[in-house]
């Protein structure tokens, strides 16, 4: 549409080295290669474009164990998923997966759920891989009456004994009124990480 941004969805894949040049795959061009010209890869990895659009703005992107890529726009308050069943970094069909009010960062794909929120409300919605067909319809809310204000996006998790973390950074004012099991471990905007070996939460340092 006239006006609008275009929005990249860009990919690390690992390519024979003869596929790429400068972090670069062959296949991009364009405004992609523009936006990733004199990036620094290791070696056997390069740039593609997943998807290209326009209007969206695109948060919280997470990978399956069969390649697709589930991304939230921001803009829509929509949770995408592009499928690349031959892993060319290149989305072969995509489509809006769940709605809900206010979606703008976290995603979270745990259980057999797909989880997904707003500043003060984490969602949940039936997750069918592979699937592109909108799970709206089985929307339930997780998390409800988060303080809205400071840094909005909130960070999702699932550690190993199935508990969900949420990330909330918020002003000075707010920490107090936020349960004590929704605080996040940490400073002001650091993400959620869990340790591999043990699937606990790390303390940020």
């Amino acid at each position: 549409m006239a006006g609008e941004a275009l929005a990249l969805l860009l990919l690390f894949v690992p390519v024979p080295a003869v596929h790429a040049a400068g972090g670069i795959c062959a296949e991009t061009s364009g405004a992609a290669a523009d936006v990733v010209a004199g990036a620094v890869l290791p070696d056997g990895l390069c740039v593609s474009v997943l998807a290209s659009t326009e209007g969206q703005v695109w948060r919280g992107l997470r990978t399956t164990a069969d390649g697709d890529v589930v991304a939230v726009d921001k803009s829509g308050g929509k949770v995408w998923r592009f499928r690349d069943p031959n892993r060319d970094g290149t989305a072969d069909d995509s489509g809006v997966i769940a709605t809900a009010p206010g979606l703008n960062h976290g995603v979270l794909l745990a259980g057999g759920f797909l989880y997904a929120s707003s500043d003060t409300t984490v969602y949940r919605f039936r997750d069918v891989p592979g699937s592109l067909d909108d799970q709206s319809s089985t929307r339930q809310t997780v998390i409800h009456s988060m303080p809205a204000g400071g840094h909005t996006t909130r960070t999702l998790e699932v550690d190993r004994e199935g508990r969900l973390l949420v990330s909330v950074v918020a002003s000075p004012q707010y920490p107090a009124k936020i349960p004590r099991a929704l605080r996040q471990v940490g400073a002001s905007c650091s993400p959620l990480t869990l340790a591999p070996t043990t699937g606990r939460l790390r303390r940020q340092r």
